[in-house]
């Protein structure tokens, strides 16, 4: 829940307007499974791991959190990612909720630029009604990977306000 003190300042910029985006964590497979802090925070977009092929890393975190929300929010690939090693540069494999991390961030900054309109939390709504869970959200990859098409178009219609009609048209 909003326990811990990163929690708290994770909501405090959420109610400021940021779109907060966390790695769930990577206890897993451990003792402890659950989700590290702050993505048990009520405001902010938690992200698992999963393949490319949509399968749960087993060391993602899972949840729900402390207060009973469905958490990781949504997933991304963070298992055999491809990232740059840290002492050449150059392309390497890894694994980790960190990893899955930025690719949600960046996806979803895309998101927002396109519909600058909405707030944070109408995106991190958004992206969970896209998911491939979204009717069915679970405590390992939440509401699952969002479709950034199907958000778009969720956006387009919830947005749409203007209709045209012809009438008495010859040519």
């Amino acid at each position: 829940g909003n326990k811990t003190i990163i929690a708290k300042a994770a909501d405090i910029a959420a109610k400021k307007g940021m779109l907060i985006v966390v790695a769930a964590g990577n206890e897993g497979s451990g003792s402890w499974h659950y989700l590290i802090s702050p993505a048990d925070a009520d405001s902010v977009m938690a992200v698992g791991a999963v393949s490319v092929g949509g399968i749960v890393g087993g060391f993602s975190s899972f949840g729900p959190s402390s207060d009973g929300q469905i958490k990781p929010s949504v997933a991304a690939v963070g298992v055999n990612a491809v990232v740059a090693s840290s002492s050449t540069g150059l392309p390497i494999f890894g694994s980790g909720t960190s990893f899955a991390c930025p690719n949600m961030a960046g996806l979803s900054t895309c998101l927002w630029q396109a519909f600058p309109e909405v707030n944070n939390i109408s995106i991190i709504n958004t992206l969970q009604q896209s998911a491939n869970r979204a009717a069915n959200p679970d405590n390992r990859t939440g509401y699952g990977i969002p479709d950034m098409k199907k958000a778009f178009v969720l956006l387009i219609k919830q947005l749409f306000t203007k209709q045209a009609a012809i009438a008495n048209c010859s040519a």
